[in-house]
């Protein structure tokens, strides 16, 4: 543990439960005296600017990353949400412990290799305006060099290829969940850590569950979306549609062996910065593609649902022929098509009649 913290000059993003607001202000404010620029939400939020967008560009724009730590903190959606974004940009994260705090299996993952600074009980002010050498070595190290573009431009690679071509599964994990944060932002819906999942529970769907299920929306080999489709059974189907439950890995059916499935579209997810008709057109190409794949090995589908959180969204659904049959746990809209009736819309017909995919 560390006893003092000096930031000179910083970018640094100040994260905190709404709970500990005031100990949170007063941080900031010793971190400005020192001539450091903070970002504090929601006082740095622009007018009519999403949130959750908000956060993660200031979080991509900071050298540091300071965690106001307390159980509230610990305990809060928004809080991990956050700090997976730092994490998975690599950026420094200096926890400032204000008590004893019981760490979750994800926190205790993000946090592994952070220093903490230990103000239980002290004059925390003073030892945040105090003069230490806490970054001093961050300070003296050379930015890594960007990464080399491997594969230019913009496509849908299936999970299955990201992970043959060497992608971790907790960069797809990280990623897939800042993306839902964005997507499904906290202002608007009702996520939390219950309904969205632990990291545990994403890494164990990649390498487990979500096998000629799921891609991803690469551009520039950075992941900015995703979308899954499971073969369900029937009673978690049903569950899915009246919007009793959310998906879980338990629901997915034994579809390998062929046969006849209702399905339910999980996610298509895009960062809201890259949110427009030509990527939906990429992300809606790979599931009519996957679909004519699956009917030649004998999955056939039934009935398709699928959860939405976006207005550009619901209109290529609508298009396709679903209709809204209500709404999920959180919020979000289900739209619901019997395959034969999506089969029969102008919009398949236009765009996939050389798929194979009627009759």
């Amino acid at each position: 543990m560390a006893d003092t913290i000096d930031l000179k000059n910083e970018y640094v993003f100040i994260s905190y439960s709404s709970k500990d607001v005031k100990i949170a202000k007063n941080v900031m404010t010793e971190l400005e005296k020192k001539g450091n620029q903070c970002f504090f939400a929601p006082r740095d939020v622009a007018a009519g600017r999403g949130y959750a967008g908000e956060v993660i560009k200031a979080i991509q724009k900071c050298n540091t990353f300071i965690l106001v730590l307390t159980q509230a903190s610990a305990d809060s959606h928004q809080v991990l949400r956050e700090i997976n974004a730092a994490v998975s940009r690599n950026k420094t994260i200096i926890p400032l412990k204000f008590e004893d705090v019981v760490l979750n299996d994800d926190l205790k993952y993000y946090l592994g290799v952070s220093q903490f600074v230990d103000l239980r009980g002290e004059d925390y002010k003073k030892k945040i305006g105090g003069i230490s050498s806490i970054i001093e070595d961050k300070k003296q190290t050379e930015p890594e060099a960007a990464a080399e573009v491997k594969n230019k431009g913009t496509y849908m690679k299936p999970l299955e290829d990201l992970l043959a071509e060497g992608v971790s599964v907790d960069y797809i994990a990280m990623r897939q969940i800042e993306i839902d944060y964005l997507c499904i932002p906290p202002e608007k819906f009702k996520m939390n850590e219950e309904m969205e999942g632990t990291l545990d529970d994403w890494r164990h769907a990649i390498e487990c569950m979500e096998y000629e299920t799921s891609a991803c929306l690469v551009k520039d080999d950075v992941i900015i979306g995703y979308c899954d489709i499971y073969p369900v059974k029937k009673d978690a189907y049903e569950s899915l549609v009246s919007g009793e439950s959310i998906i879980r890995d338990d629901m997915i059916e034994v579809y390998g062996f062929g046969g006849v499935f209702p399905a339910y579209i999980a996610m298509i997810g895009i960062s809201p910065e890259y949110e427009g008709y030509s990527n939906y057109y990429l992300a809606f190409d790979w599931l009519f593609e996957h679909l004519a794949y699956w009917k030649k090995k004998n999955i056939n589908l039934s009935s398709i649902a699928i959860s939405v959180y976006s207005d550009m969204l619901q209109s290529f659904v609508e298009k396709l022929g679903f209709r809204q049959v209500g709404t999920n746990p959180v919020g979000g809209k289900i739209f619901e098509v019997k395959y034969e009736e999506l089969m029969e819309t102008s919009a398949v017909k236009y765009r996939y009649s050389k798929l194979g995919l009627r009759g």
